[in-house]
């Protein structure tokens, strides 16, 4: 019984020495979460915006929906493509995921 009282009455770790492991934790799980989900998105955003700002008249294209076709004018926010002779679509310049070669 008495020494049940002792541990009881003994001083637990506390302050900043009992927080260390868990904020090193969370820095470590932050670090991981930004390497693995928001600077690889970061840098497709980047490369998707450097694309739209790259396009040009003639220019193949290929769309989210999966149209494929030639810039034959680009206006501020969007893009009329021909798709074969005389069929026209115009569509969102966001819409655009890569040039073809």
């Amino acid at each position: 019984m008495v020494a049940w009282a002792m541990q009881e009455a003994a001083p637990q770790g506390g302050g900043l020495a009992g927080l260390l492991p868990m904020i090193i934790f969370l820095a470590l799980f932050i670090a991981i979460f930004y390497f693995l989900l928001i600077w690889p998105q970061r840098r497709r955003q980047r490369k998707h915006q450097e694309l739209l700002g790259n396009l040009k008249k003639g220019d193949e294209v290929i769309t989210s929906g999966g149209l494929i076709g030639r810039i034959k004018r680009i206006d501020k926010d969007s893009v009329l493509l021909e798709m074969e002779e005389g069929a026209t679509v115009k569509v969102l310049k966001s819409a655009i995921m890569e040039r073809m070669q």
